[in-house]
């Protein structure tokens, strides 16, 4: 059953579990649970499609090189799954257990538990098998010791309020109520469960949800917020009493670092998209091993290949200039000074020189994009000259000067906007440094090419990346133990009973890969918990 907010009294009936959060995390865990006979009733701050007043609650304060704190977030139904790439790339062993060199990086439980819910989380996200072995290399002759050839999976990409929309809509025990911004938590007297929790309409009516348990899944920025922000009876903030609420906050780098130029055939070159046996997309990704990072002392980090930079004429390229000269056009960018004339030849020429491979790619383009049930991620195609540009995708460590606190300015229900001061640790350029030293090394050895990059430019460009997108990690990190973090092995926070956290912000650490896939990962296993302990939650 969905409803407005409008439709909900000041005082709703107590539910069993109330979800905070209609994003990929929340809408899974309401659909997991729907079955169960729990009386559910999910809160979502946004509607059908987000607006510019819902999408200005979002808004903060940025220090460091790091997006606007209301990009990369979409409050309405699906949450970012309405824009996000389908990229599915589950965590590896190695980012489970303790590292010395790696400060504040264990889980509280192990690769092989949650590989389990990996299988469900695929399924859910449309994605495909668990396998992430690749039927071929990225780069001849360069898997071994130190790096190892994975997949990563390609969801649609599935916008989760679609996913589960049928499910949600027809169950009798799940009620999602729309435009409902939750804006504090309330503990008991005793401080040690949820009495309940305050939330606003649109207009300013507050109302209270009553319920046995409590979940946020409201991603990383927002989980921290709601936390720091419930100081009526706790003044540093709900779950907060031991200082790890918001810090250690960790995104990914990731940028372009450098070129390979091969000398083995194009076609030996593991790029671009192909379909698994299921019509699936998949991708390429070079990992640096456990063992090279184990012996290196590095955090995990793979690289991709990527078409080079289209707005540079000297790639010769009629693809990518077409591409470079779209995007201008697109851009209403008509106005051109002496400087941007001989640019514009250059692409041009680019154009009238090899039309025929212009002519091949518009009909990949229209077949894969276009025309298909299932489209491809993006639109890649085989540079000339066998010369790619490389991209490093690398984890992030802990760093606990690395944080989400609350500012100083309001929005317009009386919450204290966000202030993320996001930075670096001298490990995870350090990550990147050593990387492509290893992979230009290992590229001459194999004799299959050479890796153009300067190892003395390649922080500074780290550093220039800055934050990736919108992988919001870590804010109320899972520990075994309360000293060290914010929630339980179950994602229930220290010290409460009856509230838990779900999605990246319980992630202790970041690892190389897109973290939507463990967020619906963590979803299902704590479905399986609540489940599975859902009558003493009566």
């Amino acid at each position: 059953m969905i409803l407005d907010v409008r439709d909900v009294g000041t005082d709703p009936p107590r539910v069993d579990l109330c979800i905070v959060g209609g994003g990929p995390a929340g809408l899974t865990l309401a659909a997991a649970l729907s079955h169960t006979g729990m009386q559910i009733l999910l809160l979502e701050g946004g509607s059908h499609q987000t607006n510019g007043a819902t999408q200005d609650l979002y808004r903060g304060e940025v220090i460091g090189n790091h997006p606007s704190a209301h990009e990369y977030r979409v409050r309405a139904l699906g949450g970012s799954s309405k824009t996000w790439g389908g990229g599915c790339v589950p965590l590896d062993p190695i980012d489970f257990v303790e590292r010395d060199w790696v400060p504040s990086g264990r889980w509280p439980l192990g690769y092989n538990e949650m590989r389990r819910y990996y299988r469900r989380a695929l399924v859910a996200a449309e994605a495909g098998r668990c396998e992430f072995g690749a039927p071929s290399p990225l780069i001849p002759g360069v898997d071994g010791a130190s790096f190892c050839t994975r997949l990563e999976r390609f969801s649609r990409p599935t916008d989760f309020w679609k996913r589960w929309r049928s499910v949600l809509k027809s169950s009798r025990t799940v009620r999602v109520v729309l435009n409902a911004t939750v804006i504090e938590i309330r503990l008991t007297a005793g401080g040690n469960r949820v009495d309940h929790i305050v939330g606003v309409a649109p207009d300013g009516r507050e109302f209270q949800v009553r319920a046995r348990a409590f979940v946020l899944c409201v991603g990383g920025l927002e989980t921290a917020r709601l936390l720091l922000a419930s100081r009526n009876q706790v003044a540093c903030g709900v779950g907060n009493q031991n200082d790890w609420v918001g810090r250690g906050y960790m995104c990914h780098t990731a940028g372009i670092g450098g070129a390979a130029t091969f000398t083995v055939p194009p076609q030996a070159i593991g790029f671009g998209h192909h379909r698994d046996a299921d019509g699936i997309y998949c991708r390429r990704r070079l990992l640096l091993s456990e063992v090279a990072q184990r012996q290196h002392r590095t955090l995990n980090l793979a690289f991709r290949l990527r078409t080079p930079d289209p707005s540079d004429a000297s790639h010769g390229d009629a693809v990518l200039s077409a591409l470079h000269l779209g995007e201008k056009f697109l851009r209403n960018d008509n106005k051109q000074g002496e400087s941007d004339r001989p640019d514009t030849l250059a692409h041009l020429t680019n154009l009238a020189c090899k039309p025929l491979r212009l002519i091949s790619a518009a009909g990949t383009f229209v077949r894969e994009r276009l025309i298909c049930r299932r489209r491809a991620p993006s639109f890649s195609f085989r540079p000339l000259y066998n010369r790619y540009a490389v991209e490093f995708h690398g984890e992030q460590a802990v760093n606990p000067e690395s944080r989400v606190t609350l500012g100083c300015s309001r929005d317009r229900f009386d919450m204290p906007r966000l202030r993320i001061d996001w930075r670096l640790s001298a490990i995870d350029v350090e990550t990147v440094v050593r990387g492509f030293g290893l992979l230009a090394r290992r590229m001459t050895e194999a004799r299959v090419g050479r890796l153009d990059y300067s190892e003395d430019e390649l922080p500074e460009i780290v550093k220039q990346a800055g934050a990736y997108g919108g992988h919001h990690i870590g804010t109320a990190r899972m520990s075994a133990l309360p000293k060290d973090g914010v929630v339980d092995p179950n994602g229930a926070v220290h010290g409460i009973g009856n509230l838990y956290v779900s999605g990246s912000a319980i992630m202790p650490t970041s690892g190389q890969a897109n973290p939507t896939l463990t967020i619906l990962a963590l979803a299902y296993r704590l479905a399986a918990h609540l489940g599975e302990h859902f009558s003493h939650l009566l």
